[in-house]
């Protein structure tokens, strides 16, 4: 399995560009505004997320299309709990959804530029035959906007000691996740299976315990380097500006 299709290569670029684009625009348009106007656009992403969500549920249920790996509890899904915390919660718990969320997304952007067949699927092949494939690559490219956004506007300053915020919360997901994964034997953050190569033979060689304890760690490890090479970029170039 190729990691782009030609649909890949010639879709994906222009949506980045444009997002690009959109949050250069948002940031001249904001640039005097208070940070609670600067949430504005983000906010709409989170509201639009979130009713897209429900309206692809509701769709499949109404359709009796629905599948219980439909459940938003799949890795990209807990964006829309770490943006809600976001949007609609002050102090420690706003901190919270903002560092887990951006740690989340650095880890997302990565995969989803690295292996976007790992994350949409064929969904860039066939956008409008049917209704999953718009969710899905609409859905995850607007997560790539919010990232856009919160560089461009300057609403979180990646810290190293952030990452113990992830790594209670991914764990917690985690212990809660994987259980669900096999009772409901739906494909959670490929808690069952994977179309990775190196994932499936470790599970085809260890089974699942090892598997899974794997994907653990490789991921906190992955997270961890995520926050860390961000908290490192996000200094030294603040100290080039000033």
């Amino acid at each position: 399995m190729t990691s782009w299709s030609i649909e890949d290569a010639i879709l994906l670029p222009i949506v980045l560009i444009l997002n690009i684009i959109i949050s250069i625009i948002v940031k001249f348009a904001l640039k005097n505004k208070s940070d609670k106007i600067k949430e504005i656009p983000r906010t709409a992403i989170t509201v639009f997320l979130i009713l897209f969500e429900v309206f692809k549920l509701l769709y499949n249920i109404i359709k009796g299309t629905f599948e219980t790996k439909l459940i938003p509890l799949h890795f990209c899904s807990t964006f829309l709990f770490w943006f809600s915390l976001t949007a609609f919660t002050k102090g420690r718990l706003k901190k919270i959804g903002n560092s887990v969320g951006f740690i989340a997304m650095v880890m997302f952007l990565i995969m989803f530029y690295l292996f976007p067949n790992l994350i949409i699927g064929d969904a860039s092949a066939n956008l409008f035959k049917e209704f999953k494939h718009l969710h899905t690559f609409v859905f995850h490219n607007l997560i790539v906007l919010y990232f856009c956004l919160t560089i461009s506007l300057k609403l979180y300053e990646p810290r190293l000691n952030h990452f113990i915020y992830f790594f209670i919360s991914f764990t917690i997901y985690f212990i809660i996740t994987v259980p669900l994964a096999h009772v409901l034997n739906a494909n959670f953050t490929n808690f069952l299976y994977s179309d990775a190569k190196i994932l499936q033979d470790i599970l085809n060689s260890f089974g699942y315990p090892i598997y899974s304890i794997f994907i653990y760690v490789a991921g906190m490890i992955f997270a961890f380097l995520c926050c860390w090479v961000s908290s490192v970029l996000y200094t030294f170039i603040n100290k080039k500006v000033a």
